[in-house]
C-alpha cells in the first residue's frame, strides 16, 4: 500500500509510466498497483510503439462506488487493471490484442478506450492475505 500523500506524483514507476498516471491522491490516499501488471502494461506500450494514455488505473473502493458504471468488485480496486487508449495512434482492437499477448485475463472494448486486467497474476502475499482470491476479492 502506498500513501499517495507522501509520494511525488511524478515518480517514475516504469520506463513510460509515472505514478500519477496509475494512482492519484484525489481518488484516495492509499493505493496499490500490481508490479507484475505494471510490467505487462509497459510491454503493451512497447509492442504498440506509441504512448498509452491511462483513463483509469487504481481506484479506491470509495471512489469506485462513486462511478455509476463501475463493477462492485472492479479490478481497478486491486491495482491490476487499466483503462487505456492511444488517442487514435492505433485501433482499440490492436490494444486488446497487445494486452492479450501480455497475458491479460480480461479485456473489454469501449467506445473510446480499452479495459485490460491481469487478475490471474499471483497476488503479492505481502499485500493480500492468503485466501483472498478464493473468496472472490
Amino acid at each position: 500500500m502506498l500513501n499517495l500523500a507522501g509520494i511525488n506524483p511524478d515518480t517514475q514507476l516504469a520506463k513510460n509510466f509515472k505514478l500519477k498516471e496509475l494512482m492519484v491522491l484525489a481518488n484516495g490516499q492509499w493505493a496499490v498497483f500490481s508490479p507484475q501488471a505494471l510490467v505487462r502494461i509497459q510491454k503493451v506500450r512497447d509492442s504498440l510503439g506509441t504512448p498509452l494514455y491511462v483513463n483509469s488505473g487504481f481506484r479506491s473502493p470509495g471512489y469506485n462506488a462513486s462511478i455509476d458504471s463501475a463493477a462492485k468488485y472492479s479490478r481497478h480496486q486491486y491495482g491490476d487493471a487499466v483503462d487505456v487508449s492511444t488517442k487514435g495512434a492505433t485501433s482499440l482492437t490492436q490494444i486488446i490484442d497487445a494486452c492479450k499477448a501480455q497475458g491479460a485475463y480480461f479485456t473489454k472494448l469501449y467506445d473510446s478506450h480499452v479495459h485490460c486486467d491481469w487478475r490471474e497474476l499471483p497476488l503479492d502475499a505481502a499485500i493480500w492475505q492468503k485466501g483472498a482470491r478464493e473468496a472472490g476479492y
